[in-house]
């Protein structure tokens, strides 16, 4: 039995940090059902809700277009952003939040978020500039793949 709360330590560390990175609804409530399971003889339900999310990946919001927490963006283009959009996403980041989790921590080593054009540059021309978090951004590098691989690119 104690292999078994020796792992929901860990679980509930790995929720710990998913919420820090990404404090999303979803991952307050893993933390919390995380939480539960450091009682002894209890499971990290977090963590099977997280198992059983995986099974329904259609509950990732679709990064490939402004997220449910969009409210603004700045004009973009191709590449990356002048120092003074920088700023400006950064402030978007810190008044909004990522436009796909919410979560007003970037998670960048810089601390800046990620200015995430969209549409996404490699689907087309980018027309904005949208604050999101790290966590975001490579889900979509996955998702911008998968398009691609979906249009025979």
């Amino acid at each position: 039995m104690i292999i078994w709360d020796i792992l929901d330590y860990g679980f509930f560390a790995q929720s710990l940090y998913e919420y820090y990175q990404c404090s999303s609804t979803d991952n307050a409530i893993n933390l919390g059902l995380d939480a539960i399971g450091l009682f002894p003889g209890i499971p990290a339900l977090g963590t099977l809700r997280r198992i059983d999310d995986a099974v329904d990946v259609t509950k990732k919001a679709d990064t490939l277009q402004p997220g449910p927490f969009a409210k603004e963006s700045i004009p973009a283009h191709r590449g990356k952003p002048t120092a003074a959009e920088q700023r400006q996403v950064n402030e978007l980041m810190e008044k909004n939040g990522c436009h796909t989790c919410g979560t007003k921590n970037p998670g960048t080593k810089s601390g800046n978020a990620v200015a995430d054009h969209q549409p996404a540059q490699a689907l087309g021309e980018p027309k904005e500039f949208f604050p999101h978090c790290i966590n975001c951004a490579r889900r979509q590098g996955g998702q911008v793949r998968q398009e691609k691989l979906k249009r025979g690119n």
